[in-house]
């Protein structure tokens, strides 16, 4: 991933909503929207990945992917493997990498506006 796909969204506590974000403040704030100003604990930020599903579609932190057969996962950032995962929910113990899962998944929601969605395999 190039410097020119460093993108940003947040999750927005107070709005319950997902926002883009346009700038972050060296203080520790968000330009949000283009405009709004957002203080970092009212919002839970989320990075690109560099990474699309099998529709061309990004994929961020926090994003639920669905794979052929129905297998659930949720992308995560793997500190001890300085990257960003994929793990399977059934077990949340199964660990891939998101590089080569990515082209066999599509993004059905977030843990933030489907919270359900982890819940269940066949939706």
């Amino acid at each position: 991933m190039d410097i020119s796909e460093l993108k940003l969204r947040a999750w927005d506590k107070l709005e319950n909503k997902m926002v883009d974000v346009a700038m972050v403040d060296i203080f520790g704030g968000f330009v949000i929207d283009g405009e709004e100003f957002k203080e970092r604990r009212y919002v839970e930020l989320m990075r690109y990945t560099g990474i699309k599903d099998r529709n061309d579609k990004e994929i961020f932190e926090g994003d639920v992917l669905r794979d052929e057969r129905g297998k659930i996962y949720t992308i995560k950032w793997g500190v001890s493997s300085v990257g960003f995962i994929a793990i399977a929910n059934e077990t949340h113990s199964n660990v891939y990498s998101l590089y080569h899962l990515a082209p066999k998944t599509e993004v059905i929601g977030n843990t933030y506006e489907r919270p359900n969605v982890l819940a269940k395999e066949d939706e």
